[in-house]
């Protein structure tokens, strides 16, 4: 019997997550088990579909983190695109504030 199931630590390991994450699957469906005892045994030929939907959930988690980086990447992109504008019209307002001051310099009764 040993041969052909693996315990929830087994199956742990295999897929490299916590066994309270096994336990998950078990309760949602998604892995096959049965109750030997007390305690809950996975049988090897279940493994197949897990290894399916692991593969699956890899992919969709990386493509989620590539989606992220590309959002993150255009935010950066848009706020220097902001900065730019922001020195653009600071450097217009300071220009407008010396033509004001040399206006006022050179017409000291319109005060």
């Amino acid at each position: 019997m040993n041969g052909e199931y693996l315990t929830v630590s087994d199956v742990a390991e295999l897929f490299q997550v916590n066994p309270q994450t096994v336990r998950r699957w078990i309760w949602k469906g998604k892995l096959p088990h049965i109750k030997v005892g007390g305690t809950v045994r996975v049988p090897k030929s279940g493994l197949d579909s897990m290894m399916t939907f692991k593969s699956d959930h890899i992919k969709t988690s990386k493509s989620s983190q590539v989606n992220r980086q590309t959002s993150v990447t255009s935010i950066i992109t848009q706020l220097e695109a902001a900065r730019n504008q922001i020195r653009t019209h600071s450097g217009e307002v300071e220009n407008s504030a010396n033509v004001l001051a040399q206006l006022r310099e050179s017409n000291p009764d319109n005060e």
